[in-house]
């Protein structure tokens, strides 16, 4: 009986160190699991924008005189392939890293100009106009992801701003800092979606002023992507209603830049 107690007592340790391997196993899978999900939102958020823009354009391509029958075929073969590739992106989204690419001195004002050109059409399509107060500026960063943070200000100021109204893009330069700031006229931020408005996990927003969905994600990766340049990012709210949304970059000093 005691040569019985004493191995089962064994084979209890045994068990109770394969226990806490197997558990520490399930929790490196998890974290790998979540990782993977948060990157998967990532890629198809981003690819979200640039594809809505190719639809848009060929939708207008279809609308102009003299296009013979050829032409508008592809045009609109092409037109339903955006439109499954957009069907596909949003089911990944509903269902559902860091920066590390080169930096370089960046003329801020110069990229939110391109900012502008890309998101201008989508302002139109809803009778908005986006007015500008610019001045020269530079910030070292990356540029194709400082495009990522103002696109995403400028598509939710475009998503939840009334018809007809009006987008205020600013720029504040300082002694060692900019800000910039992305104002609309929309309802603003609801109350129970302040505190984790720039969380990965904050769940889907509300409905643009034309049904847009909004997944919550945007903010979210512009504050990463900020957070690698020292920056920040914030809102707060414009008297009379709306919404500024505004980020911080350090300012590189004009002589480093020659």
């Amino acid at each position: 009986m005691l040569r019985t107690l004493r191995k089962s007592k064994a084979n209890v340790a045994k068990l109770n160190r394969l226990n806490l391997q197997l558990s520490d196993t399930v929790g490196e899978l998890r974290q790998m699991q979540q990782e993977n999900q948060a990157l998967l939102k990532v890629v198809t958020h981003d690819l979200r924008n640039p594809i809505g823009g190719i639809n848009t354009i060929i939708g207008l391509m279809m609308e102009e005189s003299g296009r013979d029958a050829d032409d508008l075929e592809t045009l609109q073969i092409i037109k339903s392939s955006g439109e499954v590739a957009l069907s596909l992106i949003e089911k990944l989204l509903e269902t559902n890293p860091e920066v590390s690419m080169t930096c370089t001195n960046v003329r801020l004002d110069l990229v939110l100009l391109e900012c502008i050109a890309l998101f201008d059409y989508k302002a139109t399509l809803k009778g908005q106009i986006i007015v500008h107060q610019l001045d020269e500026a530079t910030v070292y960063a990356n540029r194709s992801e400082l495009i990522r943070v103002v696109g995403n200000l400028l598509a939710n100021a475009i998503k939840f701003s009334p018809f007809e109204s009006k987008i205020f893009l600013s720029m504040d330069v300082f002694e060692e800092e900019i800000e910039v700031a992305v104002r609309d006229q929309g309802a603003g931020i609801p109350k129970d979606k302040r505190k984790t408005i720039f969380d990965m996990d904050s769940g889907p927003g509300e409905l643009g002023t034309d049904g847009e969905k909004s997944f919550g994600i945007g903010l979210s990766i512009s504050k990463k992507i900020l957070r690698a340049y020292n920056g920040t990012i914030g809102f707060r709210d414009v008297e009379g209603g709306g919404t500024e949304f505004y980020f911080v970059l350090p300012l590189v000093n004009e002589q480093i830049f020659d």
